[in-house]
C-alpha cells in the first residue's frame, strides 16, 4: 500500500469512529443547521436541478435542502451506484420512489424514476468522510464515484458534512476532486 492509500485508510477510519459517537439528536440538530446554511447559498437558491443524496445514518443528512429544493420547483435528483463503478443521476417520481442499494443506502428505483446527465445538474450536493479546509479536496468512501462524477461538468459543488470530518488537509492523489465550498452546522468554507 502507498503512504498516500494507507494515510488516506487510516483518516476513514478515524472519522467513521468520531461520526459513531454522535447521538442522533446531535445529526439531526446539526443536520438541520447544515441545511439552512446550505439552502441561503445564492448559488443553491437559483439552481434549477439539484443532485442531493440519501443519507447514511452517520451522515449529515440534506433532507431539509431538498424539501427546500422541492417546495420551490426545483429538480432533485440522486445517485445510483451503476454496476461500472460510475454514478447514473435519476429524478424520483415521488419520496416512496427509492430501494436499498448495492451498498446499503437507499437509492433512487429506476423503474420509479427519471434518468438525467450529469451537465443538466446546477448544483451538487457532495457527501464525504473528510475535507480539507485549506484546499476544499475530498476524501470520499473509496470507491472513486463521486470522483468519477465530479470530474466534469459545470455544476457548482458544495461539500456538506459535520464540522468534525474537516481537517487542515486530507491526503490525496491526483484523481482526487474539490468542492467548491464546503457547509457544515457552524461554517461555511
Amino acid at each position: 500500500m502507498t503512504d498516500i492509500v494507507s494515510e488516506k485508510h487510516v483518516l476513514r477510519k478515524a472519522v467513521r469512529r468520531e461520526l459513531r459517537t454522535l447521538d442522533d439528536g446531535f445529526r439531526k440538530i446539526a443536520s438541520a443547521a447544515a441545511c439552512e446554511r446550505l439552502i441561503s447559498l445564492k448559488e443553491f437558491r437559483s439552481a434549477r436541478t439539484v443532485l442531493a443524496y440519501m443519507a447514511m445514518k452517520t451522515e449529515c443528512d440534506p433532507r431539509e435542502a431538498v424539501r427546500y429544493a422541492l417546495d420551490n420547483g426545483k429538480r432533485v435528483a440522486f445517485p445510483l451506484c451503476a454496476a461500472d463503478s460510475r454514478l447514473e443521476l435519476y429524478i424520483p417520481e415521488d419520496e416512496n420512489a427509492f430501494v436499498s442499494g448495492s451498498f446499503g443506502i437507499l437509492e433512487p428505483d429506476p423503474k420509479r424514476s427519471t434518468l438525467i446527465e450529469f451537465d443538466e445538474l446546477d448544483f451538487i450536493i457532495v457527501p464525504a468522510i473528510s475535507f480539507g479546509r485549506s484546499d476544499r479536496r475530498r476524501l470520499g468512501q473509496g470507491g472513486g464515484y463521486y470522483d468519477r462524477l465530479l470530474s466534469s461538468g459545470h455544476a457548482y459543488r458544495c461539500g456538506f458534512c459535520f464540522s468534525l470530518q474537516l481537517r487542515d488537509a486530507v491526503p490525496c492523489e491526483e484523481h482526487d476532486c474539490s468542492v467548491d465550498c464546503i457547509v457544515t452546522e457552524s461554517e461555511l468554507i
